[in-house]
């Protein structure tokens, strides 16, 4: 509902903001950090029952069960599942490059940066 309402960006920012808080994640627990946050509590609460919201923790929770995974974060891209952050610029040069060849590494990039 976050990120439907404000991007990625902001999603990003609650869902650690919701791992860094003390305790058992709850709805209560998004809301607080939304509202720390600056975010309109009221409307992530609406946003949250609408079909879209719905269906798309719906498809995160089937792949998460079918691939089996049990950590967060946990992503996927290009085919590959990787556990744990891995920081902020290998995360962009593995997007980008899955962008540009549809692999966390494309070919023609100069052996400095191999993973």
């Amino acid at each position: 509902a976050v990120q439907a309402l404000y991007g990625a960006e902001a999603a990003f920012d609650v869902h650690r903001g919701v791992l860094a808080a003390p305790g058992h994640a709850s709805e209560q627990t998004v809301f607080d950090v939304a509202r720390a946050r600056g975010l309109e509590v009221a409307r992530i609460g609406e946003r949250m029952s609408d079909a879209d919201v719905k269906e798309a923790l719906r498809a995160q929770r089937r792949l998460a069960i079918d691939s089996r995974f049990r950590f967060t974060p946990t992503f996927v891209m290009a085919g590959v599942a990787f556990v744990g952050w891995p920081g902020a610029s290998t995360l962009l040069r593995f997007a980008a490059a899955t962008r540009k060849c549809g692999a966390l590494q494309c070919n023609d990039a100069p052996a400095s940066e191999s993973l």
